[in-house]
């Protein structure tokens, strides 16, 4: 039997935080009995973590969380005494490449019961030249590389062969694919019928950090098309700032609700509700990724996903489901129709649940323990 500790920068909200919990609630559900290591200390009172969002989840599931904290010496040190202590062979799944290096050299001299699993969350055009050559060298560190997405692996996959000496070097770590998924029992219990004929229902919802590339200025263009003019919007955010809205019409902000500080569970669905994801990579970015965690935890509750057009390769087996719908951002008229059509209709139970199936974090799981037989 072994040990599993999954290791992860912070417990704010965001996508890698997100998945390294339902990760370990999907452990739990499976009797393993995960740590969540943290390289950061976090406020238990503060409404920007997870911590915070879902302490009686975490509590109820008896989640153990530690917390290395301080400088990389003292994470070090804090590995090291961990792999010395632990009498079991020990799998890290790491979500930082820096954690993955100093587990690595924590391990030295125990190298025989420590296998890391690690997983890209960000596709490498993103990143700068200095970042991005600094992932790909720290990537060696690791037994095993994840990627969450087919964008994530075809665009490092292309880096990687760009060059002779790239190639030379990393061509023995290619990426496996591991789709994200969604542990089931933190979303809201009730599943209410979500279609509605009347486009005065219709509610655009927006979730996740203001950053600019996932396009949060577009729901606010959207909004203001003739066939959206009856619609609400609903923006839950994990911060205060609410400088997005700033420059917005008054007839906008007539029909904003904002939530703020909230997780996915305080999230009621409504006959009408439309998710908008509007991402926009930037054309230095040849693979896109469009469905987050977030669509992913909205098709749970039968609520369909607008999302940037070429970024389904991850979940292509969902595209015949129609729970999300690929659009072109630069042409709104056509979307907000696109929008009112949708919005009419309404999953089935059986629908839902096949979606669910799919989605369920227990595949990721089940996936990952695969792996872990092969060390």
């Amino acid at each position: 039997m072994y040990k599993v500790f999954i290791v992860v920068q912070n417990l704010r909200i965001g996508g890698f935080q997100r998945i390294a919990l339902d990760e370990a609630y999907g452990f739990i559900e499976k009797n393993y009995f995960p740590t969540i290591v943290l390289l950061e200390s976090y406020s238990k009172s503060s409404n920007e973590n997870f911590f915070y969002l879902e302490k009686n989840l975490i509590e109820k599931l008896k989640l153990e969380i530690s917390i290395t904290g301080g400088s990389r010496w003292n994470q070090f040190k804090f590995f090291r005494s961990l792999i010395k202590k632990e009498q079991k062979q020990i799998k890290f799944i790491s979500h930082s490449l820096r954690a993955t290096v100093l587990i690595r050299f924590a391990s030295f001299g125990y190298k025989s019961k420590v296998v890391t699993f690690t997983t890209i969350h960000q596709i490498p055009s993103l990143s700068a030249l200095t970042q991005r050559v600094k992932r790909f060298l720290y990537s060696l560190f690791s037994d095993y590389l994840f990627s969450y997405s087919v964008a994530v692996k075809k665009d490092w996959t292309q880096r990687v062969n760009s060059f002779y000496l790239s190639k030379l070097i990393f061509k023995k770590k290619q990426l496996s694919l591991l789709r994200n998924g969604v542990y089931l029992e933190r979303l809201p219990k009730k599943i209410i019928k979500t279609g509605s004929g009347d486009s005065s229902k219709i509610r655009l919802i927006y979730l996740g950090r203001n950053t600019s590339w996932k396009g949060i200025a577009t729901l606010l263009d959207l909004a203001m098309e003739p066939a959206l003019r009856m619609s609400s919007l609903l923006f839950i955010i994990p911060s205060d700032d609410l400088s997005f809205l700033n420059n917005a019409p008054a007839e906008i902000l007539e029909r904003v609700s904002v939530q703020i500080g909230k997780s996915f569970s305080s999230y009621v669905p409504q006959p009408g509700d439309i998710h908008i994801y509007p991402t926009n990579y930037g054309k230095n970015v040849k693979h896109i990724e469009s469905i987050s965690i977030n669509c992913l935890e909205m098709a749970c509750v039968g609520v369909p996903s607008f999302v940037t057009m070429g970024g389904l390769h991850t979940w292509q087996d969902l595209e015949s489901s129609q729970i999300f719908i690929e659009v072109n951002w630069n042409n709104l008229e056509e979307t907000a129709i696109k929008i009112v059509e949708v919005s009419k209709y309404n999953f089935s139970d059986i629908e839902v649940s096949n979606l669910r199936d799919k989605i369920n974090i227990s595949n990721h799981i089940y996936h990952l323990l695969d792996r872990f037989s092969e060390y």
